[in-house]
């Protein structure tokens, strides 16, 4: 069965072997896209970035209540987001490894905790969960200060669980860009979008990259330490970015 097969509860359940009320209870908890990711990797389905939106739309399709995001006025158009946002992506790096390492019900233990720390302190700097991608998400802040603030904090909760967990430890790469995307429905579409995902892309465990818009809007504070990453060509992006690095581990 594709993955875009997978248009009821019912058809999930099928897919992955299961009842449907254990299917309702992932969806309840919040974490079905993260049980139909490492599902379709462990079937040898490559985990792509485009893969990880597919199964996010067809979850928020199953309980409109994950979608946090509000709706456009008029329902099914474009419209631009109401303000200017900070947009950051997470991603745990080699996730799919990580599980065939540990097994299944270890490498969902460890999930569950990633998920818990992202969306803990997520709510704690208000910040708005757009969609999980099974080992990662993508969030939204109304300033560059709670969106950066929010990063370093989730990387720190990380560096102590992995100081508890030495033989699983969980590394995140994470990206922030700031702009006004396009919405549609529950999803936000846009360059400020995509340049969050590239420079998530570009990070390393345990690292936060961050666009000249966001250094820009930060440095004055005082608050955090930042360092030049270095200049960088964006997949599909034109011209040379220079990133920063947001240095979050006390020296």
């Amino acid at each position: 069965m594709r993955v875009e097969h997978l248009s009821s509860i019912t058809k999930v359940a099928e897919f992955l072997g299961t009842p449907e009320d254990a299917v309702i209870q992932l969806l309840h908890e919040g974490r079905l896209g993260g049980v139909l990711v490492a599902t379709l990797a462990r079937r040898g389905v490559p985990i792509t970035p485009g893969l990880k939106n597919t199964v996010a739309m067809i979850v928020q399709k199953m309980d409109p209540r994950r979608a946090v995001v509000a709706d456009a006025p008029d329902k099914g158009r474009l419209a631009v987001a109401e303000s200017t946002i900070t947009i950051m992506f997470t991603d745990i790096v080699e996730s799919t490894s990580l599980t065939q390492r540990l097994g299944d019900r270890r490498a969902r233990e460890m999930l569950r905790e990633h998920d818990s720390i992202v969306r803990q302190y997520t709510r704690a700097y208000g910040g708005v969960e757009v969609k999980s991608m099974g080992d990662g998400f993508m969030l939204t802040f109304q300033s560059a200060r709670r969106g950066v603030g929010c990063a370093v904090a989730i990387q720190q909760a990380l560096d102590s669980y992995n100081q508890q967990h030495p033989e699983a430890p969980i590394a995140v790469r994470m990206g922030l860009s700031v702009g006004e995307p396009i919405r549609e429905e529950k999803d936000l579409f846009g360059m400020p979008v995509i340049l969050a995902a590239r420079i998530s892309a570009l990070a390393g465990g345990g690292q936060i990259l961050i666009c000249q818009t966001v250094r820009a809007l930060i440095a004055s504070l005082g608050e955090f330490s930042l360092r030049e990453a270095g200049d960088f060509q964006l997949k599909g992006i034109a011209g040379s970015h220079t990133l920063y690095e947001v240095v979050w581990r006390e020296t």
